[in-house]
Order: structure tokens, then sequence, then C-alpha cells
């Protein structure tokens, strides 16, 4: 470990990396229930949970005291993340007092990949917006209620992680990760390349150290692939007449691609006529041509149909696009987390003059849980 990694990075925040995907994927989970994710709904049943919070008057015990609780964890999270961010700040100023502005740099881009607030503004990251946004108003504490309190601290939270470490989040991935990412495809490359003369010198040292990357790759995936599926499952079994209505309606009919050509070819064939002809009475009749043969196109196949009003309301991310692709980039980031910080140390270490081969395989070996628990232990 190199000593700019000693005053920016704890070593409790340097577990293996299948250990660091799996607590990323248990912080996406509790973020999103605590927040209420809307990927979960439909827009109108949004818009109908926020309406039946504000409207209270008949909420029961029961209910009441799951707001209660709600509003309990959604402070203690809120204090959590204010306190990392303090510990954050403190980190950044102690490193800053012993080293110089081109270290200060890595310390910076260590703090924020390391920082547990990063998970956490991946999971948040436009979770209380698309609320705000599909119930068209802002929380309003009229009432000194728990509901309406719980809105608040939970809009609060989440556009306040989100804004300062996500975009931060994403000039560390452009200006680390990337290569961070190709020194260890480097070295995983080098090592299967050499594995034979490795085999007959009896040298595996390297393939063996290695060898906790490429699972934590494959536990990444697995991880990836099973919340997406959880999400798609859970949102059509909550919702099965969308769905039922969905595959009754099949695909929607595509526009022929050679009918926009020929249309345009039919159209100035008639005003070429109708130049050449001078006459009114045939340019007359080519617009009256051209409308039928526009006419005739759009009754055959609807180019482009517009949504009713039930559609937008049953908005989701089994049949809007752009929630799927929101839904998939939340769990991307968050869980690649762990991963941008094993490239984030790479990288540093490439930075300040280490060969790529050596800054790879040091960087797999401290990452291995022998190694994290020898070094947890002499920290005590």
């Amino acid at each position: 470990m190199l000593a700019i990694e000693a005053d920016f990075v704890k070593p409790a925040f340097r577990p293996p990396l299948c250990l660091a995907i799996a607590f990323a994927a248990l912080k996406y989970g509790a973020t999103a229930w605590l927040l209420e994710d809307p990927l979960l709904k439909t827009k109108k049943d949004t818009r109908e949970m926020l309406e039946e919070g504000n409207a209270g008057g008949g909420a029961g015990e029961s209910k009441q005291t799951q707001e209660l609780i709600k509003l309990v964890l959604r402070l203690v999270f809120a204090a959590l993340a204010a306190y990392t961010f303090v510990q954050d700040v403190y980190t950044l100023a102690s490193g800053f007092s012993t080293n110089a502005w081109p270290q200060r740099f890595h310390g910076i881009a260590m703090v924020l990949a390391f920082s547990p607030n990063t998970a956490s503004a991946m999971a948040a990251a436009c979770t209380r917006e698309l609320t705000t946004a599909w119930s068209g108003r802002l929380p309003r504490c009229v009432q000194p209620d728990c509901r309406s309190s719980s809105e608040l601290i939970a809009l609060l939270y989440g556009h306040s992680i989100a804004s300062v470490y996500v975009p931060a989040f994403l000039f560390v991935g452009l200006a680390y990760g990337l290569l961070g990412a190709f020194v260890v495809s480097y070295a995983i490359t080098r090592d299967v390349v050499t594995l034979p003369f490795r085999l007959h010198e009896g040298r595996l040292n390297a393939i063996w150290i290695a060898m906790p990357v490429v699972l934590a790759y494959m536990l990444w995936t697995v991880t990836y692939n099973g919340i997406i599926l959880f999400y798609f499952m859970m949102v059509r079994r909550r919702y099965p007449d969308l769905v039922a209505r969905m595959k009754a309606a099949g695909a929607e009919p595509k526009p022929k691609r050679e009918l926009p050509h020929k249309v345009a070819a039919r159209m100035i064939g008639m005003a070429r006529d109708a130049a050449v002809l001078g006459g009114t009475r045939i340019i007359g009749n080519a617009r009256a041509e051209a409308s039928t043969e526009l006419q005739m196109v759009e009754a055959d196949v609807p180019l482009a149909p517009e949504k009713d009003e039930r559609e937008v309301e049953e908005s989701c991310i089994l049949n809007d696009h752009g929630l799927a692709f929101m839904c998939s980039a939340k769990v991307f980031f968050c869980i690649t987390v762990p991963m941008v910080q094993l490239a984030v140390i790479v990288a540093t270490r490439v930075y300040l003059g280490m060969d790529p081969w050596n800054a790879a395989l040091d960087s797999f070996q401290e990452r291995t849980w022998a190694h994290y628990f020898q070094h947890v232990s002499q920290t005590r």
C-alpha cells in the first residue's frame, strides 16, 4: 500500500470485491425500499399513494405506525449520510496537509470512490425526483404529520446525496476508472497468455491472485441481472391486467421503410408535371392527389401513434423504455462502485509511476480475504 492510500482510504472500506458487491446490492435494496422507488409502480399508483398519504384522515393506527417507523429510518439514513460527508471532508483535509497538489487529485478520487455515500447516491438518484414529477408538486408540510415530514426528508436526502456524489463519481469513473479497467484487463489477459509458460516453470501465484477479481465479476453479473429481473417480476406480478393488455395488443405496427420514399417521389413527379403544363388546375389536382396519397398512407399504417391518457397513467418499466433504462442505469452504477474502487487504486499507482503489471497484481492481492483481515487487525 502506498502512503497516499493510507492517508485517504480507511482499511475497513477496502473489503474483498465479492463482499463489497454484496454490500452495494444490499444498500441498493434498502435505499429503494426506504425511498419507495417509483420504478416498482405505475405513474397512477404513485400519485394515488401520495394523495392518500396527504389526505391522512382515514389512516389506521397500523398505517400511522408504519409511517412513523419509516420517518425514523429516513432520519437515520439522512444522519448517517451527513456524518459520512463530514468524515469525507475531514479525510480530505487531513490528506491535503501531508500531500502536494498532484497527489491531492488522486486523494479526491479515492475518497469519492470509497465513500459509503457513493453507492447510496447511485441508488437514490432520480428516485424522489421522479416521484415529484409524477405527483406534479413538491412535498408540503401543511400539517405536522409523519407522512408529509417523511416525504420532505426523503426528497432532501435523495436530492442532496445524489447531487453531490453522482457527478463526482462520473468524473472519477472517466479520469481513473477507464485507465484502471484497461490495466486490470491487461493484467488478466497477460495472465491467460503466459499461463502455459508459468505452468511449465511452476509459477502460479499471479493467476491465483487474479482469481478473486474474476469471481467478483461473475458475482457482479449475477447480481445485476438478478436485481433487474426482480424489478420486472415485481411489476408484472403487481399489474397482471396491464401485462394481459400488453400481450393482447401485440407489437405496434411499424411503418414500411419504402413508403416515405414512394410518397416523396410521387409528389415530386406531380409538381414537375404541373410546372411544365403551367396550369393552376393541374396544380390543384396535384395537391388533391398528394393529399389523397398521404391520407391513404396514414390510414394504412399509423406512423406515429399517440399514447392515450390511460397509457400515460400506466407508465412503468414494462411499457416505457426510458424508465427501464433508468432502472438499469441505477443498478449498474450502484453495484459497479466496488469495481471502480479497484480501478481507482490501480490507476493511481500507474499515475504515480508504477508499472501496470505490478500495480494490478498488488491491488489484486490487497483485495483478498486474508489480506483484508490482517490489515484491519493491524490498524486497530
